[in-house]
């Protein structure tokens, strides 16, 4: 037997075969193939059509072809062959045809087509004949027989190409094997669908690299012999498979110039990868923004679907250094010419326990041809890598050698399918033996067929299958060999998914359930017993029913449907349980305090607030829970309320504030337009329907997208009203101009949901008029005419909106006898969206609910850039939440008046709590001209003169002004210098907003959303702006929008909370968190168990690191958030299990209240040294501070992140680690010499620490080893470009140097090792005579039992705070959170 796919599949055949009607059929490969002789045939959608070669009964053949898929404009099916034709000589072609069921099928022929169908989609053989003349040069041109459309069977025969002479045929067929009478000896008998058993079969021969292209299924091989690096096979004998799909990042790009394929191998150890690219220019970088540059990306899914490991990789063309994101990952580059190769060695451990029998694997090339951090595009085997991480379809990898039979068997298939209606699946075979072999495949219906394949063939057998009963469901294949003493099963797991009849069962349980859990509610009420965890699940039970019905009949989303079903069977299993425990006094139910609309305290780490605990109000610590939410309304925020949440945010964009002046008094002008446009709008009394004036609309610029501009009014309306509004026109030519009354819509989005009145060209007045309903939620009302396209002069006169059965027009000025405004302003307010902002406040009020308000400056007003050019960055490399020159001077006016009309809407409402003044900002100065003078000036600042720059940067500038920021190189100090003025860039803007805000308030908090600036945005948030030193002064709350996933290394829980630490260890503040993400967005749901989990160790960790406030990310119904969209798997409005776990969350954090301060107050007992300067030129700073800061919360300790900008806090510390420091002030170099020689211990990580100031300079070297002798120093890689390190014995070092300090009297062990528990998070504090411990361990499968030993003396009995239970002992489960009580 050879052993490699290249060998294997030489000269290989895939066999067809249609077995027992239309319920088992056999495809080939997706791929142009050689048909029969003269002939060749393409499919772009196998199995889902087939072309043959048939046998028909009176002996002669023909081609046949079927599809059982509709048109898209996409896929279809055709056979062809190229003939040469002359230019300007007229053809006469044709051929007979016969339908059965045939929905689209046609002939093309240099350039035109015909129908071959073109009267019915059924027809016995029929001749169709076409005469055209080629015009273009002489040459081959393609004849194609086509089949675009579903087709039960189309046939074609007796196929002719003649010239045309005369209107005769003249000379000879050109085509060859036109009545495909030619090698026919792999033909299939045509026969009926009612037909008896068939075992024929069609033997095409197939492109190997295609069918690995396509294929979802692929086995892979074992080396030949033994290697430790991928670089050490010889790669020449494994197949490839080729890289041709693209996911396109720039959309300016749209084309890939690349060639990329990849291989695979395997051994005991280790899975080893190899790409070939072939690209004309290698631009890489070597930090954690890898992927933006040429690069390599694989990911791994060892349980079905489920994403799990992501691996990044890029080399230094010249040097070849290489960056690889995993520390147990090898990954080595090399360049020869264009082509670049990648060899990654994964060990299995690094994403299995062992090595599996399969797994789903993906991978990407990216690519990137200039200068800056901005991808072209990925190539991918998949999608799920570069745009979402999702491994729903990424292929499935066998290892070959499970296959002992000497073949290879699978199943594919959809991941859903309905219930009760055949499914089609794929049997899959492909030998290994060099002999002919028999199958017998059974399938789940009993039947069996036989499959007789040739040496090394390949088969792929189409069969259906049918499930009674919904969710996973598992069935099996079996395969027996002839001669083989047993059979081979194959098994594929497959979700089956509700169809409406279903559906209705599935709501009827549900429904039925809540009934009950309605009815225990009541009784427990009646019994005094709390039931607010069960409220709020009742709650989430009406909002789900409702959902289910709306995912029904609405969207058809019947997989949303089972998900939701299963979601609620198991809150009602649990709440079921414990109201029956309730009631029986077997388990007790404790009250949760409930939010009552006050003033807020602001502590050094929470809040403090009225909360009414059973109708008695205390002051308490209190947390301030909500949803992201972007279509609010009263009902929404009274349902909020009901969840435990107590808090929201709302936003005012800028753009529907502050608008272009009008001088049409009491009208607004709307322009959303990137480009100037020609157009009138005034008043004028050339032409009027009553009184002196009209309005006077023109335009002569045509539509265009993004060139919208329409006139508007809004008045305040009530709800469930109709209302009837008009107007009247002419004009002498109007193009796309129409009027619509709706409910307030943002500015620059809704047109499409408004009704639109078109108003016709007309010499003469028209009236026209129309009604709108309001509905429960409306306060606004908005007119508007739309000026899209070319009018010539349009007038409007008598413009109303009245409620029906009123004669009072509710608009002013419609009739437009207020002539022209003359006091000409730059620029005006419009009151619909301030009106409207208020409402939603006073709803707020009336649901209990403190606001948060954003200020949305990001939605920046385009008429402005028209005005002012140099606003924007000339080269759009800007962020997409920052588009514009914040220090421009019009920039900063039009802040202030937005800010201004926001506050005062604000100040007239008792629940607005804070002011995020930017949704995560970053800026990029050094991307545009008009901060070059600023940078210049800052620099003269830091150096006094040119020569000075040049001493301390090696550089040989002549002048200032020859320092360009952006052509800096990494790691060098002017870098550094052009990463500093970004940073100020930011903080000048940030503080410029909360200095607005303070000036309308100035008791009023500020914050903002900012991204972390941990390990999990790496290098990136370096260029971004985000120096929270720098920002942290201008703020009242640490604001953040920080996220994490379970499945992505680089977004770890630990990474999160370093960032809640970092800033609260700046800041004496709360954390305020108001996009918490707690996965990653995709548009399918990640149903894994360990989503759920890791999502809740999150949700309750981020309290016990200093978060006071959680706005989770998202929960929202509206349609556009629920089709295409890739927040689908975060939305809490279609996955209930999580709402229902967030919402236990809340409530426990405002019981548990007292205990959660408790926590978040406690003594920080160890430093780390936080350097930014050090980030500038030791990528890995980043990488060990995680590690540093992980270890010390692994055995008890809460740290401080020290900036160095406040190192008089080191005064309060016995212990300091400094993770891989490379370049520190001397201020900070001589508070470390103090603290050392006050005795304070010492740890350093990594070997450069310390020798570098902040302009890289050296340092005394005998001054460093003299705090090296007084220390304890953890060796590293010292590689200065790679942000990812390897500390020697890291976490053994910290455990005993903090065991030696007896910095805490608590010990945790491992009952089965008797050694201190790894990896887990614990703290212990004291409270109310005893203590309070929280434990969280953050290894997945490894659950521990532990002994707990407190001032030496073991601990027997637990109270569990959240379960409200006694516990006899721990058992720590991953990712599992357990706050408990010991009692003294």
């Amino acid at each position: 037997m050879k052993k490699f796919w290249s060998k294997i599949l030489s000269g290989a055949v895939v066999l067809s075969i249609a077995v027992s009607s239309a319920s088992f059929n056999v495809y080939a490969a997706q791929v142009t193939q050689a048909f029969v002789t003269g002939w060749s045939k393409f499919i772009s959608h196998e199995p889902d059509a087939t072309a043959n070669i048939v046998t028909l009964p009176d002996g002669n053949h023909a081609v046949k072809i079927t599809s059982n898929t509709s048109y898209d404009g996409t896929r279809f099916m055709r056979v062809f062959q190229n003939v040469k034709l002359e230019k300007d000589t007229t053809y006469i072609y044709g051929m007979k045809v016969k339908a059965e069921s045939v929905a689209g099928a046609e002939i093309t022929f240099f350039g035109n087509k015909s129908s071959l169908v073109p009267f019915s989609k059924n027809s016995d053989w029929t001749n169709y004949e076409f005469q055209n003349t080629y015009t273009g040069n002489t040459g081959n041109q393609t004849f194609n027989i086509s089949v675009v459309d579903t087709a039960k069977a189309f046939y074609a025969d007796d196929v002719y190409l003649y010239k045309c002479v005369n209107g005769k045929k003249t000379g000879e067929n050109l085509l060859s094997n036109a009545g495909f009478e030619d090698d026919v000896k792999n033909a299939v008998n045509d026969v009926s669908d009612t037909a008896s058993d068939v075992e024929t079969a069609d033997l095409t021969i197939v492109d190997t690299e295609k069918f690995l292209e396509t294929s979802k299924s692929i086995p892979i091989f074992r080396t030949e012999k033994d290697v430790k690096s991928a670089d050490e096979i010889d790669w020449t004998d494994f197949e490839k498979v080729n890289i041709t799909d693209a996911y396109f990042t720039n959309k300016e790009v749209s084309a890939v110039n690349n060639e990329s394929y990849v291989k695979y191998a395997y051994d005991n150890d280790n899975f080893y990868i190899y790409f070939n690219v072939k690209d004309d220019v290698h631009h890489s970088f070597l930090n954690s923004s890898y992927w933006s540059g040429d690069s390599v990306q694989v990911a791994f899914a060892p349980e079905r679907n489920t994403f799990k490991l992501e691996v990044g990789a890029s080399f230094d063309a010249e040097t070849g250094e290489v960056y690889c994101t995993n520390e147990d990952v090898s990954a080595k580059g090399v360049r020869n010419g264009e082509i670049s190769e990648y060899f990654l060695t994964v060990p299995w451990t690094a994403f299995t326990s062992a090595m599996p029998e399969k797994f789903q694997f993906s991978a990407i090339v990216n690519d990137n041809d200039n200068d800056v951090y901005q991808r072209k595009y990925a190539q991918q085997i998949s999608p799920g890598i570069a745009s979402a991480k999702n491994a729903e379809q990424f292929p499935m990898l066998y290892l070959a050698e499970n296959f002992k039979s000497g073949y290879f068997s699978t199943i594919e298939g959809g991941n859903e399918v309905f219930v009760s209606q055949k499914s089609p699946f794929m049997l899959v075979l492909q030998s290994f033996l060099n002999d002919y072999g028999q199958y017998f495949v059974t399938f789940p219906n009993g039947k069996t067929v036989k499959v007789d394949l040739p040496p090394l063939g390949c088969a792929k057998v189409r069969f259906d299958n049918t499930f009674a009963n919904v969710g996973l469901q598992t069935f099996d294949v079996s395969v027996k060999k002839q001669g083989a003493e047993s059979a081979d099963t194959v098994s594929y797991e497959v979700t089956v998914i509700p169809d409406y009849a279903m559906y209705l069962k599935l709501y009827d349980k549900c429904n039925a359930n809540y009934e009950e859990l309605k009815s225990l509610v009541e009784k427990c009420r009646e019994k005094d017993i709390p039931v607010d965890y069960e409220t709020a699940d009742l709650t989430i039970f009406e909002m789900y029913l409702k959902y289910m019905k709306e995912d029904a009949d609405k969207y058809q989303a019947f997989d949303r449907i089972l998900y939701s079903y299963d979601c609620l069977n198991d809150i009602f299993a649990h709440d079921k349980e414990n109201l029956q425990k309730y009631l029986s006094g077997e388990k007790t139910a404790y009250a949760v305090p409930k939010y009552v609309n006050s003033d807020i305290e602001k502590t050094a780490t929470g809040f403090i607030a009225d909360m009414d605990i059973n109708g008695t109000v205390e002051r308490r610590p209190m947390f301030l829970n909500g949803f992201c939410n972007f279509v609010q309304g009263e009902e929404e925020y009274a349902e909020f309320a009901k969840l435990g949440a107590n808090m929201n945010m709302l936003s005012l964009k800028l753009y529907d504030v502050i608008t272009e002046w009008c001088e049409v008094p009491d009208w607004n002008l709307y322009q959303r337009t990137k480009t100037a446009v020609d157009r009138t709008v005034t008043v004028s009394g050339e032409s009027v329907k009553n009184g002196k004036y009209a309005l006077k609309l023109e335009r002569t610029t045509p539509w265009g997208n993004g060139r919208t501009i329409y006139l508007r009014q809004s008045v305040p309306c009530k709800p469930n009203t109709t209302y009837k509004f008009g107007l009247s026109a002419k004009g002498e030519y109007i193009d796309g101009m129409y009027f619509a009354c709706h409910k307030l819509i943002s500015s620059n989005y809704g047109l499409s949901q408004r009704k639109e009145n078109y108003i016709k060209t007309s010499s003469n007045w028209v009236d026209y008029s129309d009604t709108y309903t309001t509905s429960a939620d409306d306060n606004t009302l908005e007119f508007i005419i739309t000026l899209q396209a070319p009018a010539q002069k349009c007038y409007i006169d008598d413009i109303y909106i009245k409620e029906e059965g009123s004669d009072k027009n509710l608009l002013k000025n419609g009739d437009f006898e207020k002539g022209l405004d003359t006091d000409v302003k730059e620029y005006d307010y419009y009151d619909g969206y301030l009106r409207e902002f208020e409402c939603r406040l006073k709803e707020f009020e009336q649901a209990n609910q403190k606001a948060g308000i954003l200020l949305a400056a990001n939605y920046w007003p385009e008429f402005v850039n028209l005005k002012y050019p140099d606003v924007l960055d000339e080269n759009a490399l800007y962020g997409e939440y920052l588009k514009f020159n914040t220090a421009h001077p019009e920039v900063k006016k039009i802040l202030h008046e937005y800010v201004a009309a926001t506050m005062n809407i604000v100040n007239k409402s008792n629940v607005v709590d804070s002011v995020c003044v930017a949704n995560e900002p970053y800026t990029y100065a050094y991307n545009t001209q008009y901060y070059k003078p600023m940078w210049y000036e800052y620099i003269k600042n830091i150096y006094g003169d040119i020569e000075n720059l040049n001493r301390i940067c090696g550089t040989d500038y002549e002048k200032f002004e020859d320092v360009d920021m952006k052509s800096q190189s990494e790691f060098t100090v002017l870098y550094k210098n052009v990463m500093e003025f970004n940073a100020d860039v930011l903080a000048d803007y940030l503080g410029t907003l909360c200095g607005y805000v303070k000036e309308f308030n100035p008791d009023m908090p500020t914050h903002a959303k900012l991204l972390p600036i941990t390990l999990d945005y790496g290098r990136s948030a370096l260029t971004k702006g985000e120096n929270y030193e720098k920002l942290a002064p201008y703020f009242d709350y640490n604001g953040n929008d920080a996220n994490t996933a379970y499945n992505h290394q680089k977004q770890s829980l630990l990474a999160k909370l370093e960032w809640y630490d970092l800033q609260s260890s700046i800041k004496d503040a709360p954390v305020v968190n108001t996009e918490d993400h707690f996965q990653m967005d995709s548009k399918t749901i990640d149903k894994s168990p360990k989503m759920y989990k890791h999502a809740m160790a999150d949700a309750w960790q981020g309290v016990m690191h200093n978060r006071a406030e959680s706005i989770l990310w998202v929960l929202e119904r509206e349609e556009q958030y629920l089709t295409g969209t890739t927040w689908m798997n975060t939305n809490l409005a279609v996955r209930a299990d999580l709402l229902s776990g967030h919402v236990k969350a809340f409530l426990d954090f405002n019981r548990l209240s007292y205990e959660i301060t408790a926590v978040q107050n406690a003594k920080r007992s160890a430093a780390i040294l936080y350097s930014e300067n050090s980030y500038s030129f030791k990528p890995s700073f980043q990488n060990s501070l995680l590690s540093a800061y992980s270890n010390v919360l692994f055995n008890g300790l809460k740290p401080l992140l020290l900036v160095e900008s406040q190192l008089e806090k080191l005064d309060n510390y016995n212990l300091l680690i400094i993770p891989e420091c490379t370049n520190v002030t001397d201020e900070t170099f001589s508070a470390i010499e103090k603290f050392v020689n006050r005795g304070g211990k010492l740890v350093i990580i990594g070997e450069d620490s310390l020798y570098k100031n902040e302009l890289n300079a050296e340092r005394d070297k005998d001054a460093v080893l003299n705090i090296y002798k007084n220390a304890v120093i953890i060796k590293t890689d010292v590689n200065s470009k790679k942000d990812i390190t390897t500390a020697v014995n890291l976490p053994e070092t910290i455990s005993e140097v903090i065991g030696s300090m007896n910095l805490t009297n608590v010990k945790i062990t491992d009952k089965a090792t008797g050694e201190n528990i790894d990896r887990t998070e614990w703290i212990c504090v004291p409270y109310d005579g005893g203590y309070l411990l929280n434990m969280c361990r953050y290894v997945w499968g490894d659950a521990k039992d532990v002994e707990i030993t407190v001032d030496g003396k073991k601990i027997e009995k637990f109270y569990d705070l959240r379960e409200n239970e006694y516990l006899d002992g721990i058992t720590l489960e991953e990712y599992t959170p357990l706050f408990v009580k010991i009692e003294g």
